[in-house]
């Protein structure tokens, strides 16, 4: 509680600044996100298959 307070301050009484973001800077966000997605997406499919793997029923063949 008291984090979210002092964020809170802290935000509030901050002044006007001018900053300049270069144009590499946007490549490396897309590329985070991109990169985010994929391994989010990478993750979900390994869980999806063990998940579906504890209710399928393997049979062996002789």
């Amino acid at each position: 509680m008291k984090f979210l307070l002092l964020f809170i301050i802290f935000f509030s009484f901050t002044t006007y600044s001018q900053a300049y973001v270069d144009p590499g800077s946007a490549s490396i966000i897309i590329q985070a996100i991109i990169g985010f997605i994929a391994g989010a997406l990478a993750t979900i499919k390994l869980w999806w298959k063990k998940f579906i793997s504890l209710f399928s029923k393997k049979t062996k063949k002789n």
